[in-house]
């Protein structure tokens, strides 16, 4: 996915006005992948990254926030 949006964003697919929104249409995607309730696109290693970035953002730790 990350290849194909950098190809259309080097060719600059459509013009001036939307080469650049590309990359905000491909953080867009991926963040509605990865929140996708479906169990399609590994659905267990989304619900595991998401459980991750959790539990390191909410960590106290400081030995992760150096």
């Amino acid at each position: 996915m990350l290849g194909l949006f950098m190809q259309i964003n080097f060719h600059r697919v459509g013009g001036e006005n939307i080469y650049l929104y590309y990359p905000v249409m491909l953080i867009s995607l991926t963040v509605a992948l990865l929140f996708c309730p479906f169990k399609i696109f590994y659905f267990r290693t989304r619900m595991w990254l998401l459980y991750s970035l959790v539990c390191i953002l909410s960590s106290n730790d400081k030995a992760i926030h150096r």
